[in-house]
């Protein structure tokens, strides 16, 4: 199980859950030279009075868009 340092690091490769078709995402983690796959499934989540796509680890981290860093900054 990957840290949340790493976690965090990962969920950059993310892609927009709203866009994104596929209901999984695997990212790529490199542990002392060993690569590891993440994989992250997609979930609707009441943000609201609407429902909006969230990327979910294990069924126990939620990935708002918001922990994503920009490609801009």
């Amino acid at each position: 199980m990957p840290n949340l340092k790493q976690l965090r690091e990962v969920s950059e490769q993310l892609p927009d859950p709203e866009i994104y078709v596929p209901q999984t995402f695997d990212c790529r983690l490199v542990v002392d030279g060993a690569v590891h796959s993440i994989e992250f499934s997609k979930q609707q989540i009441q943000r609201g009075s609407r429902l909006v796509g969230r990327w979910i680890y294990e069924g126990k981290i939620l990935i708002r868009n918001r922990d994503q860093k920009t490609k801009d900054s």
